[in-house]
């Protein structure tokens, strides 16, 4: 297994049991920033987080990493 590979198969088990689900998060390393997940699906494990005017997908691992809920 490559070393890239076992990094990854590591943070995938450390964020694995947080949930994604609709609403507000913020960047960890950059509160300012703000996305809303605006839907996700489970299947593919993919959401769909918006910003502004833009729109783009992510991965739950991605999320997980990434993101921390923002509580309004």
């Amino acid at each position: 297994m490559k070393e890239s590979q076992r990094k990854y198969l590591e943070e995938y088990e450390k964020y694995k049991h947080i949930k994604i689900v609709p609403g507000f998060y913020f960047v960890k390393d950059r509160a300012y920033l703000i996305y809303e997940i605006i839907s996700i699906d489970n299947d593919k494990e993919i959401a769909t987080l918006q910003r502004d005017d833009s729109t783009m997908t992510k991965t739950f691992h991605w999320c997980r990493k990434k993101l921390e809920r923002k509580e309004l």
